[in-house]
């Protein structure tokens, strides 16, 4: 594992989900590219700005993670406060230089599916 990947993985995770702005954009290269397949945004800035109006979510926690020397995989779920429903999201990150460059990730609303899978 990577330690420097996931301290920067960790600065810009914690930075969306304690408000810190500013530590978050200090994890991102400036061409930064989120790209969610519902959305793609282009530019650190942007990014930020897009995350910072977006609505907040609650009992955000990391289920799972992955680091190597410049990429990252992580899965964590949340409650977002805009609709009330419990999200998953999967986030496959690229780096170069110490920065995030690239951003895929897939969202998956875990409520959609209560009581039609069976456990």
């Amino acid at each position: 594992m990577s330690e420097t990947t996931k301290q920067i993985i960790h600065a810009y995770w914690r930075g969306w989900q304690t408000k810190d702005f500013t530590a978050m954009r200090a994890a991102l290269a400036d061409e930064v590219v989120a790209d969610a397949a519902l959305f793609r945004v282009e530019g650190a800035d942007r990014f930020v700005a897009m995350c910072a109006e977006g609505p907040a979510w609650r009992e955000v926690v990391m289920v799972d993670e992955l680091y190597t020397d410049g990429h990252a995989a992580i899965l964590y779920e949340g409650i977002n406060t805009a609709n009330e429903q419990r999200m998953r999201v999967a986030e496959l990150i690229r780096l170069e230089g110490d920065k995030i460059v690239e951003i895929q990730s897939c969202l998956s609303p875990l409520t959609m599916l209560q009581g039609a899978v069976k456990k």
